[in-house]
């Protein structure tokens, strides 16, 4: 997945904020529809964002600024076809990574009330924006849920759990364990390094066969002599290399170099360390931004 600016004239985000709209207006009364249309989205305050797979357009988010210190997110919305993808997730992070680089110290958004948006409450709640009251020009209404939260450097927080690896024997066993009779869904497969990665939910589980190139660097197969668990990946945000390093090393742990790694949200930097008793885990940072 990668994430650009959109100039709002292609035939794809046209579609989609059609649709976003067609929504709003489907779940409530006018009056209570802040949505933007394309005209709106193209002022100068408002900075627009598209994820993309490939050529498929999954999802779309932008940043109004209010005033020097204070930004408004608007026009959140993820594809039918990409939903519980990671997409909306991946967006939030650009938002606020973008927000945090402009200096702001607040950002707010408005979003409805009616149990159709309460997914999107789940999203904005997991990120740490809490419910406020009417903001900027907005008024009370019943139909409006305001969130907002506070921006400032911040030692990085865990999201969530991204992935984790299994050394494996047998893979097409392991496949059709967790494919077929689990539902999980082929991702991506390198089989040049020996990985093959499913999606489960928001996360990934990768399955690394110990004959293959990754495998074999993590000694005998699974067994009473080897370990099944190659390591397990923590989701975290912001991701600052100097200031995870100087975290980490506050509480006397080294950590590996930053690499870009894909992960369940895409590719993204990533550092690995370990735990007292020798278990390997990898930290990584919503995925990287194309210009």
């Amino acid at each position: 997945m990668h994430i650009r600016i959109d100039d709002l004239r292609g035939p794809e985000i046209r579609a989609l904020l059609e649709e976003h709209l067609a929504d709003m207006h489907r779940i409530s009364p006018p009056e209570s529809v802040h949505a933007l249309d394309l005209e709106g989205l193209r002022k100068p305050e408002i900075t627009f964002w598209t994820a993309w797979s490939g050529s498929d357009l999954v999802g779309c988010g932008a940043l109004k600024a209010l005033d020097a210190t204070h930004g408004e997110i608007k026009s959140m919305r993820t594809s039918l076809t990409h939903r519980r993808t990671g997409a909306g997730r991946a967006l939030l992070h650009h938002i606020l990574d973008e927000a945090r680089r402009r200096g702001y110290t607040r950002l707010s958004l408005e979003t409805g009330s009616q149990p159709a948006f309460e997914p999107a409450r789940r999203l904005y709640a997991s990120f740490g924006f809490e419910v406020c009251g009417p903001f900027a020009s907005y008024a009370e209404d019943p139909l409006s849920v305001f969130m907002t939260r506070t921006l400032r450097e911040a030692q990085m927080v865990i999201r969530g759990l991204d992935h984790l690896v299994l050394r494996v024997v047998d893979l097409d066993a392991m496949l059709r364990f967790y494919c077929e009779a689990l539902g999980c869904r082929l991702e991506k497969r390198q089989d040049a390094i020996g990985l093959v990665q499913l999606r489960a939910g928001s996360a990934l589980i990768d399955l690394v066969p110990v004959d293959g190139p990754l495998g074999r660097a993590g000694g005998a197969a699974p067994g009473r002599e080897g370990r099944n668990l190659d390591h397990f990946c923590l989701a975290v945000e912001p991701f600052d290399e100097t200031a995870i390093r100087a975290q980490l090393k506050a509480h006397g742990i080294e950590a590996g170099p930053v690499q870009s790694r894909y992960g369940a949200q895409g590719q993204g930097p990533s550092i690995y360390l370990s735990d007292p008793q020798g278990n390997v885990i990898e930290l990584k940072g919503p995925p990287a931004a194309t210009p």
